[in-house]
């Protein structure tokens, strides 16, 4: 979910915040009274209370699953960047993003229990296949056992780079939800991130900002 988007629902959730309260208000003031006096006007105001309750429940999902994850990926600074550490699933080395500076990175962090991070997975496959060895380099991530993803590789061999995370900065450690992905810069920047699986295309727009020599 892009930065755009979360705004509109919250602006959503907040009108039809605003337009509910305003129809109670109104209502209160056709009949006289605010506190209900008869059974209609109780299952209204609870059908009310119901709406604003559903509302609020939404206003804070947008806020801990979508809204914190997209502050705390751009809070992360190019040295934590490169402080994160990973163990190679393919060969059981310990890795580091430092290995990646001057280069154009997509990372994401996904879990094999999400299932639209597994339908994403054969995209990113796609895209660094075509970015190829000097283009922008794709970086799949768990906080998984590691026998996990091995498990899950051996069963959906990639090209990408994945693993398992084993130190990362705490922004990076915060982030509950899955999957999200960062568009990394070669200087280290948080340049782009999204929260939600996303498609072929829209990661191929990512990676031709890397196309051809690395910088």
């Amino acid at each position: 979910m892009s930065p755009t988007l979360i705004l509109i629902l919250r602006i959503a959730v907040l009108l039809l915040v605003g337009h509910q309260l305003w129809s109670i208000l109104a209502r209160a003031r056709r009949q006289g009274h605010l506190l209900p006096r008869n059974a209609r006007q109780w299952r209204m105001l609870g059908g009310d209370a119901i709406t604003l309750l559903i509302a609020g429940y939404a206003l804070l999902t947008l806020q801990r699953n979508y809204q914190e994850p997209m502050d705390r990926m751009a809070a992360i600074s190019p040295e934590a960047i490169r402080s994160v550490r990973f163990l190679d699933a393919r060969t059981g080395h310990s890795r580091s993003l430092s290995e990646w500076k001057g280069r154009w990175v997509i990372l994401n962090i996904w879990a094999t229990w999400c299932p639209p991070c597994r339908r994403e997975m054969p995209e990113l496959d796609r895209v660094q296949a075509d970015a190829g060895p000097a283009g922008t380099a794709v970086i799949a991530l768990s906080d998984e056992d590691p026998a996990i993803v091995r498990t899950y590789l051996q069963e959906h061999p990639m090209q990408l780079a994945i693993g398992t995370l084993t130190e990362m900065p705490g922004d990076l450690a915060a982030i509950g939800t899955r999957p999200v992905s960062m568009l990394i810069s070669p200087d280290g920047r948080v340049v782009e991130r999204v929260v939600g699986a996303r498609g072929y295309g829209f990661f191929t727009s990512w990676a031709a900002k890397g196309h051809g020599n690395p910088k």
